[in-house]
């Protein structure tokens, strides 16, 4: 069962959402927006739209103003600009936020459109941003007019990186919402940057990790490829036992490489 590199080309109706949205952020930012960021699978590859998220940050150089956040949440919003994957997912931080990473980012602003959310952030953090900003200073794609990537985020550190990683895993592990195939991929691609120093797309972290035979979980992995490229309705299942040991596994990895030396 072969496995194959991600495609990064969009399609044509998100590549015109994309342009939709970068008129309305630097209209609403002006001078202030130093750029706006693919990140996610639209930018390391496997978007799918009818299963994927519209990642993207928004970094200005300031704080927004209360005028900024009321019009960004009713103009970004699903109602007003509709969204052609299954959500977009949107935070607002500031540059000084990007030129300092730290565990638990700092956000202005974030918006789900699958719940309709839109989320002030006033002080509040997400651990998740960490993850976000290390994928956009690698592989983030700036939409519209704005600074390049690398020009805006600084390199995020390693341990912060595998940190954050094994966080995430643990708790997708936990989910009861999470599809088996994810939890594997996702472990998946955290071993491959935890060899490379490089964030994959899930799928070609599968791939660099059958290829570099790194674990013995091989019919695991290749299964959850499978599900992943047929949806959940592919023949095989997947047991959760394996998935729990090899994510676990994983986790461990991630965190003994800065603590058990």
């Amino acid at each position: 069962m072969a496995v194959t590199p991600q495609r990064l080309d969009l399609p044509f109706e998100v590549e015109e959402y994309l342009g939709a949205f970068a008129i309305r952020v630097g209209d609403i930012l002006g001078q202030e927006l130093i750029g706006s960021f693919l990140h996610g699978s639209g930018a390391l590859g496997g978007f799918n739209p009818a299963r994927s998220d519209i990642d993207i940050l928004v970094v200005s150089l300031y704080p927004l103003t209360q005028n900024q956040r009321t019009r960004m949440c009713q103009e970004l919003g699903g109602a007003s600009l509709p969204v052609p994957a299954v959500t977009l997912e949107m935070s607002v931080v500031t540059s000084d936020t990007c030129r300092t990473p730290v565990a638990s980012p700092s956000y202005e602003l974030h918006i789900n459109t699958r719940d309709n959310r839109c989320a002030e952030g006033a002080g509040r953090t997400d651990p998740d941003l960490l993850l976000h900003f290390a994928v956009a200073q690698q592989s983030g794609r700036l939409i519209g007019s704005g600074r390049l990537p690398e020009d805006v985020f600084d390199p995020v550190p390693r341990h912060l990186v595998l940190e954050g990683m094994a966080m995430e895993l643990e708790d997708v592990l936990s989910s009861s919402d999470t599809a088996p195939e994810y939890v594997v991929l996702n472990a998946c691609r955290n071993l491959a940057y935890d060899k490379t120093g490089h964030i994959y797309s899930k799928i070609d972290g599968a791939q660099w990790v059958l290829a570099h035979e790194l674990t013995n979980y091989t019919e695991l992995i290749l299964s959850a490829v499978h599900r992943h490229d047929q949806g959940t309705g592919a023949d095989e299942p997947i047991d959760p036992k394996s998935v729990a040991a090899f994510a676990t596994e994983v986790v461990s990895k991630l965190r003994c490489r800065e603590n058990c030396n």
